[in-house]
């Protein structure tokens, strides 16, 4: 491991991001990148994607983070009391202590599996990705993984899944997930089939 990545390593596990405000940055200077509005995978409409916050001048993007997670298996409760009571700079270390009471499972180990569970059932996580910063892994889709960053919520992140896992494990391979239902398919509401003759 050479000494960057190393230095890297030891530096992420306390995540005091950057908010950025540049809407149309590519964090890693990757142009590899490539933006999508839509998704089929777990969508959450942007109104309630929950965007990056400071406190103390610092970013407070694991918590912003983990409200998305909440938010995408409609925790709704339970997202705005974690956002209302958490911001600013977190480890995941920190952030087992403030979850909990709630169901979740996470890893630092850079378990692909790990995500592939949280695809299979279609459940958002948590995920340490960019320098000092954490975002949510969405799922993958057309070989792609699916992210959302926390700092341009108005767009998801495609990135070829081989890449995404490298560069993932890289960033310290840390993710979490709650263990609850996902939000129902688009368009969020469900299927209603009603015999001939109803009237509701």
């Amino acid at each position: 491991m050479n000494r960057w990545l190393l230095a890297l390593v030891l530096l992420v596990p306390l995540l005091g991001c950057k908010v950025e405000t540049n809407p149309n940055r590519c964090p890693d200077g990757g142009c590899d990148i490539n933006v999508d509005v839509d998704v089929s995978a777990v969508d959450l409409p942007a109104a309630l994607r929950q965007r990056n916050w400071t406190v103390g001048g610092k970013g407070s993007c694991m918590h912003a983070s983990w409200t998305n997670c909440l938010r995408s298996q409609g925790l709704w409760e339970q997202a705005d009391w974690h956002k209302s009571r958490y911001g600013g700079p977190e480890s995941i270390y920190g952030l087992r202590q403030k979850i909990d009471h709630l169901t979740y499972s996470d890893t630092t180990t850079g378990s692909s599996e790990f995500l592939e569970q949280c695809d299979r059932t279609r459940r958002w996580a948590l995920i340490y990705y960019f320098p000092n910063h954490a975002i949510n892994f969405c799922g993958y889709e057309d070989g792609k993984a699916v992210l959302l960053d926390n700092n341009n919520t108005s767009r998801y992140i495609r990135i070829d899944k081989q890449l995404f896992l490298a560069r993932w494990r890289g960033y310290g391979g840390v993710a979490a997930a709650p263990c609850y239902s996902p939000l129902p398919p688009k368009p969020f509401v469900t299927q209603c089939h009603f015999s001939e003759g109803d009237s509701t």
